[in-house]
C-alpha cells in the first residue's frame, strides 16, 4: 500500500451551549457556566490530512469522549489495538497499528489510515487545550481534568 503523508491537522473541541438552538460554541470561547458540568454535551472537530474523523455530527459527552480517545493512543503506543463506543452512544471507535508508523482508524463507518506521529501530535495539542480549558469552566473536578492532563503527557513522552 502507498500512502502519503501531509502534515496538516485541525483539532479543537467544542460545547454545546445548552441555549436557543443548542448551538456549538469553540470551548477556548466558552465564558460562564456550561449547562451541565458532570455531562459536558460536545465535539471534538478533528481532521488529518484531508480526512475528517469527527465533527459535530458526532457530538456525546465530550469529556469522556476525549479520555476514551487518549485511552485509544495509550494502547495504540503500547502496539496493542483499541476498541470501544462512544460513552453515550452506540458508535463504534477502533485503533489498529499498521505497521510501525501508520494507525488505521475507525469510526462508525469511516475507516482510514494516518501517521502515528500527526494522529499523537494531534491528540496531544486539542486533548491538552481541552483540559486546561475545563480547569478554568468547572475546576471542582480538577483531578479529573488532571489525570487526562497525566495521559497527554505519557503520550508525548512515549512517543515525541
Amino acid at each position: 500500500m502507498t500512502m502519503s503523508v501531509t502534515m496538516e491537522y485541525q483539532i479543537r473541541s467544542l460545547v454545546k451551549t445548552g441555549i436557543a438552538n443548542d448551538s456549538f460554541i469553540d470551548i477556548a470561547d466558552y465564558h460562564g457556566d456550561l449547562p451541565d458540568k458532570y455531562y459536558v454535551k460536545g465535539a471534538i472537530r478533528w481532521s488529518i490530512g484531508d480526512t475528517l474523523l469527527l465533527t459535530e455530527a458526532d457530538w456525546d459527552i465530550v469529556d469522556l469522549l476525549w479520555s476514551l480517545i487518549l485511552d485509544g493512543m495509550l494502547h495504540i503506543l503500547e502496539n496493542e489495538s483499541f476498541e470501544a463506543f462512544f460513552p453515550s452512544q452506540p458508535l463504534p471507535l477502533q485503533f489498529l497499528n499498521i505497521g510501525s508508523s501508520t494507525v488505521k482508524i475507525t469510526i462508525g463507518d469511516l475507516c482510514c489510515a494516518v501517521d502515528k506521529e500527526i494522529m499523537a501530535r494531534s491528540l496531544i495539542l486539542g486533548g491538552r487545550a481541552f483540559f486546561y480549558a475545563m480547569l478554568k469552566l468547572v475546576p471542582e473536578s480538577k483531578d479529573k481534568w488532571d489525570g487526562n492532563l497525566h495521559k497527554i503527557e505519557s503520550i508525548e513522552r512515549s512517543y515525541l
